[in-house]
């Protein structure tokens, strides 16, 4: 069996678990990459670890962890409350504020994926509670996260000139 064919049949197997079952399909496909990769490909454990985005997956995790323990502890209805009082009955505020706080933070230095993971929680509660859209909610927080990453590009770029 080729390479190729083993790694769609990997991949199908994959859905149909995460289908089936309450598992996190990104956790079985990390065990079917490495599964693949040195049963069928061959390839040492080195060379599948060179391709891993270590600093992505370090990142994706901590967050993750992060909004884990603020979801549990309440700090993230806190901020929604906070976030609430401050915009009382004006909803048509709420995807503006977001993608305002996100732009801000992506132009002070947090990575783009980091600043929109951050401000998800957040947005979400937010779109829920003054009954917006949460698909244009997010394109806001992702569009802000765009603009302040623009924002420093055109910095640096004036800079250097």
């Amino acid at each position: 069996m080729s390479v190729h064919l083993a790694a769609i049949i990997g991949l199908l197997l994959i859905v149909v678990a995460a289908t089936l079952r309450p598992v996190n399909a990104g956790a079985i496909a990390l065990v079917g990459t490495f599964a693949v990769g040195t049963f069928v490909a061959g390839e040492d454990i080195r060379t599948l670890n060179s391709g891993f985005p270590v600093d992505l997956f370090v990142l994706l995790f901590g967050v993750t962890y992060l909004f884990g323990i603020a979801s549990v502890n309440g700090t993230i209805q806190w901020v929604v409350s906070r976030v609430g009082a401050i915009l009382g009955a004006r909803a048509a505020l709420v995807p503006w504020a977001m993608f305002m706080v996100t732009a801000t933070a992506t132009s002070a230095g947090a990575p783009g994926p980091a600043a929109t993971a951050m401000m998800a929680p957040v947005l979400f509660g937010l779109s829920k509670k003054y009954d917006i859209n949460s698909r244009l909610a997010g394109l806001m927080v992702a569009h802000g996260a765009c603009a302040g990453k623009v924002s420093t590009c055109s910095q640096s770029v004036e800079s250097d000139s």
